[in-house]
């Protein structure tokens, strides 16, 4: 019996994923184990293997497609074996699409098609996907002059914008003339060497001048999603506070200045900050918490989600048992997840059970900001830059380190007086880091 290749869904968010690119193509032979293809979800790009050998009997969905959860995307078994069974149906706004492979833009199987502009129904027979279709018909662009790049020839959304961006004319500097006005040269402003920066993708002229647009998929589009839900269900709340960092940037520059074999150099500020936050969540619980809508879980291990940037979107990996981890220990781990994230080999056992996330925008000069919950977490801490502020001592006064905290609560499960003793206790478990190295001249353990 031909086996499904299914992916799993991970999360309650999770309702498709995308793939990426296919490393084996039909009619390959595989073994279990084999890397099939690589999937993209809403938090990290990951490796499909083969649950079984055999033959690839079919694939269901090409390159750069997305895929819905729990739905077969492609079938291996023995040679002749029966798979059609497998296939999915997909739907797309129109309604129900026949079985077959899916392509961009969740291709229907090829059939007669009248788009409307001129060509009767019958007199060519062209597999076409209901956006190419619609989009056809709105810009009443000729089927015969569209050249499909789709399976087998189909003709994709993406067919019709080539040739609406080619037959609109060139982008040139000689028919730019709509991009808007710019500085007159005169003796104090100076003309700029191009009247508007290029952009990429698809480009077209319009009256509003030169635009280009991009569809929103893949990881983009599910953080759309999850940042909107996230707003809509939740009762958010930030505080914003200002605490001295003298001690912060006491540590970090022992740190630097550490013997090599400490092995303290690398430790951060914001490792520094999770690991007093970590330890400030121990006090708190009610902030290392999930708000389920009858009932508050309260979790008694603290798994620091951690924010963290990469090319493809952000990703927040989870560091377990942070409140058990040394310093050191904490830093290293931090840095082993950044990596794994930002070289796309994440994995989604690293991804799931954070019980409070901490985002850091301090290195882009941000001061405070506004983080949004990851539910059903009820706090996320927000660490902005450090900046110096003037400070009265007796009649003096003198300039003191500072640094932003952006603390943002689900009021449903928290209320704002202990979110703000927290932040208090923050800023003190960072002391107790500076008068620990003071007593014991060492951090390495």
């Amino acid at each position: 019996m031909a086996v499904p290749i299914i992916i799993p869904k991970e999360g309650q968010s999770m309702e498709t994923c995308r793939i990426v690119k296919w490393h084996k193509k039909k009619g390959d032979t595989v073994s279990q184990g084999d890397i099939l293809c690589e999937v993209e979800t809403d938090k990290a790009a990951i490796d499909i293997e083969a649950p079984a050998g055999g033959i690839v009997l079919d694939i269901f969905f090409e390159d750069d497609t997305e895929a819905p959860l729990l739905t077969p995307i492609a079938a291996i078994g023995k040679l002749g074996e029966e798979y059609e069974s497998l296939r999915p149906h997909i739907l797309d706004d129109s309604g129900p699409v026949a079985s077959g492979k899916v392509g961009s833009g969740d291709l229907q199987p090829s059939r007669e098609t009248d788009t409307g502009t001129g060509i009767p129904d019958g007199k060519r027979r062209v597999g076409m996907s209901p956006r190419a279709k619609k989009l056809a018909k709105q810009k009443g662009v000729p089927l015969s002059a569209l050249t499909g790049t789709g399976p087998e020839g189909h003709i994709v959304e993406q067919d019709v914008l080539r040739w609406l961006s080619q037959n609109m004319g060139p982008t040139t500097d000689s028919n730019m003339k709509d991009r808007g006005s710019v500085f007159k040269t005169d003796d104090i402003f100076f003309k700029p060497e191009k009247p508007s920066p290029e952009i990429e993708g698809n480009v077209y002229h319009s009256p509003e001048g030169i635009f280009a647009d991009i569809t929103v998929k893949g990881k983009r589009k599910i953080i759309a999603e999850k940042m909107l839900s996230s707003l809509q269900q939740t009762a958010q709340i930030t505080l914003n506070a200002s605490a001295e960092a003298s001690e912060l940037v006491e540590l970090r520059k022992r740190f630097k200045e550490s013997p090599e074999g400490d092995g303290l150099r690398d430790i951060t500020i914001n490792d520094i900050i999770l690991y007093s936050a970590a330890r400030a969540l121990i006090k708190y619980k009610e902030l290392n918490s999930h708000f389920l809508g009858d009932k508050i879980r309260i979790f008694q291990s603290v798994h620091l989600g951690l924010a963290v940037d990469t090319s493809g979107g952000l990703i927040v990996p989870v560091i377990k048992n942070a409140h058990l981890k040394s310093l050191k220990e904490l830093s290293e781990e931090a840095k082993r997840l950044i990596d794994k994230c930002r070289e796309n080999k994440i994995g989604l056992g690293d991804l799931k059970g954070g019980t409070f996330t901490v985002t850091n925008l301090g290195q882009f000069g941000i001061d405070t900001f506004t983080p949004i919950l990851n539910p059903p977490e009820v706090g996320v801490l927000g660490v902005g830059n450090i900046t110096l502020k003037p400070v009265q001592s007796g009649g003096d006064v003198k300039f003191v380190p500072h640094i932003g905290f952006s603390l943002t609560i689900n009021h449903q499960a928290v209320d704002g007086t202990l979110g703000a003793r927290f932040l208090q206790a923050v800023t003190e478990e960072i002391k107790k880091i500076l008068r620990q190295e003071n007593n014991n001249g060492s951090l390495k353990k």
